[in-house]
């Protein structure tokens, strides 16, 4: 019997402290490589003078990690407990330029292009919204979680699949789709210039079980996870997939970049992903693909 299966669950899951604001630092995990990271993409994008807004911020980890990069910044979080983590994570230094408030994201209650960078990583938006929001020139970079991500966990909990319950959820919220197909063209609808479009599919490998539970306990799901109502699913979930880097799942993610137009002009920025079909060495596809106007 190996050491994932002889495990005492119980025992794991009652050390497993709560998530505090959106912080997975603790998990221990690791991703095959994918054709971009999230935080590099958007430091492309960053200038001195950037004002920025955040929208889905969480306890603002990731927007406070870049703040030396941009001149001000503005996180929103539809959520109370979320805000206060970002707030008691910011820096005594930032707080002259780095502010955070509890707001949905549509409407936003900030002035009409008022922004260069609009920024949205897991996060509901709207599309209507960022476009009234952003300067002209501006441009919008959104990461969602794909419509697979994890879809092994989600089998063995009996649920369909990440996308399924992300799309219900909006729904349910009143938003708009998130899918990145069909908010493009809304964004091209509204007068958007599409700069990229792209997903990926790899290999993802939680090292140990008290990161699978603390992953468990601290993203949404279809049904709220207790180790006492879900243990059966969990060891199914070890016996079928652990290996030697842990147990193997998939980390889906999509990636979508827009721009609001200058004018006749037209624009100017581009980004490169890999190119449509590549694939790495584990045979995960990647899509991506780059338009770009002058």
């Amino acid at each position: 019997m190996t050491p994932f299966m002889s495990a005492n669950l119980r025992d794991i899951a009652e050390t497993v402290a709560p998530r505090s604001g959106w912080d997975f630092s603790r998990m221990k995990a690791e991703r095959d490589p994918g054709p971009w990271d999230y935080n590099d993409v958007v430091r492309r994008f960053l200038r001195p003078t950037s004002q920025v807004l955040d929208i889905g911020t969480g306890g603002g980890e990731r927007f406070l990690a870049m703040a030396d990069a941009f001149a001000f910044g503005l996180g929103l979080d539809l959520d109370p407990e979320m805000i206060r983590a970002a707030v008691n994570n910011r820096p005594s230094e930032l707080s002259g330029r780095m502010s955070f408030a509890v707001m949905a994201a549509q409407p936003l209650a900030v002035r009409s292009g008022a922004f260069d960078l609009i920024l949205n990583r897991h996060a509901p938006f709207a599309v209507t919204e960022v476009m009234r929001v952003l300067r002209p020139g501006g441009s919008f970079i959104t990461q969602q979680i794909g419509c697979h991500n994890m879809q092994n966990i989600f089998e063995a909990f009996g649920w369909a699949s990440s996308g399924a319950f992300w799309e219900k959820r909006r729904r349910q919220q009143r938003y708009e789709t998130n899918a990145v197909e069909l908010a493009a063209e809304a964004f091209r609808h509204a007068g958007g210039t599409v700069v990229t479009l792209g997903t990926y599919d790899v290999g993802y490998y939680v090292h140990d079980l008290a990161s699978l539970l603390f992953w468990l306990q601290s993203v949404p799901l279809p049904e709220p996870f207790t180790i006492d109502r879900h243990e059966p699913a969990v060891r199914s979930l070890i016996e079928r997939y652990q290996t030697p880097r842990g147990i193997a799942s998939n980390e889906h993610r999509d990636l979508l970049i827009v721009q609001r137009s200058k004018g006749p002009e037209g624009n100017h920025h581009t980004f490169d992903l890999l190119a449509d079909g590549a694939q790495d060495s584990r045979g995960a596809r990647y899509a991506g693909r780059r338009v770009s106007h002058q």
